[in-house]
């Protein structure tokens, strides 16, 4: 699945993929590092629905060994009721009958922020450390 972190700093947006996750969280793999406990606005993209979004921590961080690719692994500390109950779904669905989950977007790192993120997303100082 594509997910999309939205760091502050410096770092933006960063496209990753998953096939982990939980209603606690998600492992994601991306090709930069990322601190523990830096915290992150996820957006997992669906491509016939809107993305399923959750501010997060980063709790763990972990080279591949294959050229500068890391799993990172994410705590969700913030997720509207909404997109919990669509997380559920989700993971409802691929549990029970894993060819037939929705069609992911892979990427989309040329999609302008906006488009990922939109003024409904948590505000910007659930980033900020705890």
């Amino acid at each position: 699945m594509g997910v999309v972190l939205s760091v502050r700093g410096g770092l933006g947006l960063i496209d990753g993929v998953t096939d982990d996750i939980s209603r606690g969280g998600l492992a994601v793999r991306l090709n930069v590092s990322l601190d523990p406990d830096r915290r992150v606005l996820a957006s997992v993209r669906l491509a016939d629905a809107p993305p399923i979004r959750a501010a997060a921590r980063v709790v763990s961080c972990s080279s591949t060994g294959t050229g500068g690719s890391y799993v990172v692994r994410l705590e969700f500390t913030l997720i509207s009721e909404e997109d919990d109950a669509r997380l559920q779904a989700l993971i409802n669905l691929v549990s029970l009958a894993p060819d037939a989950a929705p069609t992911i977007e892979p990427s989309c790192a040329d999609a302008p922020a906006e488009a990922v993120f939109s003024a409904a997303d948590p505000p910007k100082d659930l980033l900020a450390p705890s």
